[in-house]
């Protein structure tokens, strides 16, 4: 059985996929996706309501996330194996969202978005998946292990720095983004490094460069470290204030903070008179 192939990942969803966790991993790396993806691209999603499609979706985890966060938006979670697609259809039903069986080699249904996570990397080829996929949306978003040595045995392609092309067909490279390693106690699992990246027409962005559409995001991560560290503070002011606290009141109970008082109101006295 060829790895990667149809029937390889037939036979695994029919098989393990549950056993080692595969519907959790999947989850986790859309989440990750969810909230990487830049404050621009989700309000361009959200004022347009448009159309997603994720192909390599698997048993449909991520396009039901991805139903969650755009619910007026029609989501498609696209996958060739059958036994993923009927357990998604049998898992996940709501409005604007659907599952179909489909190749990524040969689809040539057209969305507002396809995105792709964990799967380009199951190729030897996965730009020239992307190239030919490319007249079939507006925006291109990507998802894959980054800087990947030694590959895991399923996986094909490393994706290093000067992997990405910054044209690619009618698309042009307008972000990309690291994910840091994160290990997820709940599934005993650690997602290793990620990268995030966004091709679109370029038609749609001939006013923007790279660096402004990532400044975006940048400036974001700045104020919420800005925010996590102030609230850092404030904890360290209250453990403070709660040791002062309690000495405090071990000193107001002490013999001499007792004296002390009766020689002030003493004093008061002779100062009245």
């Amino acid at each position: 059985m060829d790895l990667n192939s149809e029937s390889y990942w037939e036979t695994r969803f029919k098989t393990d996929w549950k056993e080692v966790k595969g519907r959790e991993q999947t989850l986790i790396h859309y989440e990750a996706l969810i909230d990487y993806l830049p404050d621009w691209m989700n309000d361009l999603i959200k004022e347009n309501n448009y159309s997603i499609c994720d192909m390599g979706c698997g048993m449909g985890e991520g396009a039901n996330e991805l139903h969650k966060v755009f619910p007026k938006s029609e989501v498609y979670g696209m996958d060739f194996s059958q036994t993923a697609i009927d357990e998604a259809n049998a898992q996940y039903k709501d409005e604007n969202l659907t599952y179909f069986k489909g190749n990524i080699y040969d689809c040539d249904e057209k969305f507002d978005i396809i995105l792709t996570s964990h799967t380009l990397e199951h190729f030897e080829n996965p730009f020239e998946i992307v190239e030919n996929l490319s007249p079939n949306c507006k925006y291109f978003i990507i998802t894959v292990p980054f800087r990947e040595w030694p590959l895991w045995r399923e996986h094909c392609f490393s994706f290093q720095y000067d992997s990405f092309p910054l044209n690619i067909g009618s698309k042009k490279l307008i972000y990309f983004k690291e994910i840091d390693p994160m290990f997820y106690p709940a599934g005993n699992y650690t997602m290793r490094e990620q990268i995030l990246v966004i091709y679109a027409n370029k038609e749609l962005v001939e006013d923007f460069s790279l660096d402004k559409l990532n400044s975006f995001y940048d400036e974001k991560l700045a104020l919420q470290d800005e925010v996590e560290k102030l609230k850092k503070q404030n904890k360290k002011l209250k453990r403070q204030k709660k040791k002062l606290d309690k000495q405090n009141k071990h000193f107001k109970s002490t013999k001499a903070y007792k004296i002390w008082i009766k020689y002030a109101n003493f004093k008061n006295k002779l100062f009245k008179k």
